[in-house]
Protein backbone atom coordinates (compact mmCIF):
# COMPACT_ATOMS: atom_id res chain seq x y z
CA UNK A 1 0.00 0.00 0.00
CA UNK A 2 2.81 2.43 0.88
CA UNK A 3 4.44 1.83 -2.50
CA UNK A 4 1.20 2.68 -4.31
CA UNK A 5 0.70 5.85 -2.26
CA UNK A 6 4.28 6.92 -2.91
CA UNK A 7 3.94 6.22 -6.64
CA UNK A 8 0.75 8.32 -6.80
CA UNK A 9 2.47 11.16 -4.98
CA UNK A 10 5.42 11.20 -7.38
CA UNK A 11 3.10 11.25 -10.40
CA UNK A 12 1.07 14.12 -8.97
CA UNK A 13 -2.06 12.09 -8.27
CA UNK A 14 -1.54 11.67 -4.54
CA UNK A 15 -3.19 13.57 -1.74
CA UNK A 16 -1.01 16.40 -0.45
CA UNK A 17 -0.53 16.57 3.29
CA UNK A 18 0.30 19.94 4.77
CA UNK A 19 1.91 20.02 8.17
CA UNK A 20 4.15 22.34 10.11
CA UNK A 21 7.40 21.27 11.64
CA UNK A 22 8.58 22.62 14.99
CA UNK A 23 10.95 25.55 15.03
CA UNK A 24 14.29 23.91 15.77
CA UNK A 25 16.51 26.81 14.86
CA UNK A 26 16.25 30.48 14.06
CA UNK A 27 19.21 30.44 11.68
CA UNK A 28 18.53 27.53 9.33
CA UNK A 29 20.58 27.45 6.15
CA UNK A 30 19.92 23.93 4.90
CA UNK A 31 17.89 21.07 6.26
CA UNK A 32 17.12 17.47 5.40
CA UNK A 33 14.26 15.38 6.76
CA UNK A 34 14.59 11.71 7.67
CA UNK A 35 10.97 10.55 7.54
CA UNK A 36 11.82 7.07 8.80
CA UNK A 37 13.70 8.24 11.90
CA UNK A 38 11.49 11.35 12.26
CA UNK A 39 14.49 13.64 12.53
CA UNK A 40 15.55 16.93 11.01
CA UNK A 41 19.22 17.58 10.11
CA UNK A 42 19.93 21.33 10.15
CA UNK A 43 22.97 23.41 9.20
CA UNK A 44 23.03 26.96 10.51
CA UNK A 45 23.83 30.17 8.71
CA UNK A 46 25.77 33.04 10.15
CA UNK A 47 24.63 35.40 12.82
CA UNK A 48 26.21 36.07 16.18
CA UNK A 49 27.41 32.45 16.14
CA UNK A 50 29.20 30.76 13.26
CA UNK A 51 28.32 27.40 11.72
CA UNK A 52 26.83 24.49 13.55
CA UNK A 53 24.88 21.33 12.81
CA UNK A 54 21.85 20.02 14.71
CA UNK A 55 19.72 16.90 14.63
CA UNK A 56 16.25 17.46 16.07
CA UNK A 57 13.29 15.18 16.73
CA UNK A 58 10.47 16.29 14.40
CA UNK A 59 7.63 15.64 16.84
CA UNK A 60 9.09 17.06 20.05
CA UNK A 61 11.53 19.65 18.61
CA UNK A 62 14.15 18.26 21.02
CA UNK A 63 17.76 18.61 19.86
CA UNK A 64 19.09 15.04 19.85
CA UNK A 65 22.71 16.01 19.21
CA UNK A 66 24.66 18.86 17.75
CA UNK A 67 27.99 20.20 16.66
CA UNK A 68 27.56 23.64 18.18
CA UNK A 69 27.82 27.00 16.49
CA UNK A 70 30.55 29.13 18.05
CA UNK A 71 31.66 32.75 18.00
CA UNK A 72 35.38 31.89 17.76
CA UNK A 73 36.23 30.99 14.15
CA UNK A 74 39.14 28.74 15.15
CA UNK A 75 36.88 26.53 17.30
CA UNK A 76 34.09 25.79 14.83
CA UNK A 77 33.18 22.25 13.80
CA UNK A 78 31.04 23.25 10.82
CA UNK A 79 31.35 26.39 8.70
CA UNK A 80 28.51 28.86 8.32
CA UNK A 81 26.36 28.10 5.26
CA UNK A 82 27.61 24.49 5.12
CA UNK A 83 25.93 22.26 2.55
CA UNK A 84 24.14 19.17 3.89
CA UNK A 85 23.19 16.01 2.02
CA UNK A 86 21.42 13.09 3.65
CA UNK A 87 20.45 9.57 2.67
CA UNK A 88 18.92 7.20 5.23
CA UNK A 89 20.94 4.28 3.82
CA UNK A 90 24.36 5.94 3.79
CA UNK A 91 24.14 8.68 6.43
CA UNK A 92 24.90 12.34 6.05
CA UNK A 93 27.57 14.49 4.46
CA UNK A 94 28.37 18.08 5.37
CA UNK A 95 30.85 20.09 3.39
CA UNK A 96 32.01 23.67 3.41
CA UNK A 97 32.24 25.97 0.46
Amino acid sequence: RRHILLERSWTGRGKAVIRSLPRSSHTVHRFKVDEVEQTLLISNNSGSLIGGLKVADITSDEILWSLPAVSNVSQRYVEAYAHVEYDSTHGYLVFNR
